[in-house]
């Protein structure tokens, strides 16, 4: 019976360090803020990245703007991680050099002239 119960509390202790540890290292909940790859100060791309940033922030998501070039240099943030979303031109994907095809979850989200799509890499 006393091994059974100290069995029992090994059981327990192992239980609760690894949720422990599950809980310190890896970040099971949502995010709070996200990087958001725009475009170049006062264009199309930078004020939609403003609007979502209000938007997302009604709901609690903080978003980072970075402005940049434009559509390319949007999808070499990505590539290197350092934006988790960005503003990027349809058909611009094949000038990306993604040669682990590491970019996903693309998706049209704006009807335009130029194409515009939204691409996440996350």
């Amino acid at each position: 019976m006393k091994g059974r119960l100290a069995l029992w509390a090994a059981a327990a202790v192992l239980t609760v360090a690894v949720v422990g540890l599950s809980l310190r290292f890896v970040d099971p909940f949502p995010p709070t803020r996200i990087v958001l790859a725009t475009g170049q100060p006062g264009g199309a791309y930078d004020d939609f990245g403003r609007e979502y940033q209000r938007r997302l922030a009604r709901e609690g998501l903080r978003a980072e703007l970075r402005r940049t070039a434009g559509s390319v240099e949007n999808l070499e943030r990505l590539l290197k991680g350092e934006v988790d979303v960005a503003f990027v031109q349809g058909g611009t994907y094949p000038l990306a050099k993604d040669v682990d095809g590491r970019l996903r979850g693309m998706a049209a989200c704006i009807a335009s002239r130029s194409g515009s799509s939204i691409a996440g890499s996350r």
